[in-house]
């Protein structure tokens, strides 16, 4: 009998990990949709500038400690959201994620919203990324710069055959 107690007490600690994950997720969908609507509010009121800040990069760097690739994608799409309404809206209900949204910001318009964020809905990040660099080669290969020890960078960038 106390075998049995103690598979069924794992199967409930189980449970109880996935929920707590499940709960974590959910959080965290929110607090993209919370983060896209105060930065709004912040750029609308052009916030930063009364603390000092030069631009909204700045200052979800520096005041809000996001990291540079954070703050890049939330400032992408809440700017392409203004050309198209409904990539906020996809974001908003829960039907794409902000990572997805920004991949397709230098494809998506008010007259192809529909299908680019539909692409996004159904599909993989890595699918999306493919149907952009289909659409536009340029979007496909951004060129950076990063340290990877104390004395060697790694560069990125496009070369065509």
């Amino acid at each position: 009998m106390s075998e049995l107690k103690l598979v069924s007490d794992k199967a409930n600690s189980y449970w109880a990990i996935h929920d707590r994950a499940m709960m974590a997720a959910s959080n965290l969908k929110r607090s993209e949709i919370e983060m896209l609507d105060a930065l709004i509010a912040v750029e609308s009121r052009q916030v930063y500038y009364q603390m000092e800040i030069k631009d909204l990069f700045q200052y979800c760097t520096e005041m809000l400690g996001l990291s540079r690739h954070a703050s890049y994608n939330f400032i992408t799409v809440m700017n392409k959201s203004k050309d198209v309404p409904a990539l906020l809206e996809a974001i908003r209900d829960g039907s794409t994620t902000v990572s997805k949204a920004r991949k397709v910001c230098s494809v998506i318009t008010e007259k192809n919203s529909k299908e680019w964020i539909g692409l996004t809905r159904e599909c993989s990040s890595r699918i999306v990324e493919r149907a952009v660099a289909m659409a536009n080669p340029r979007a496909a290969v951004h060129e950076s710069m990063k340290y990877v020890s104390a004395d060697v960078l790694e560069l990125k960038f496009a070369v065509s055959e």
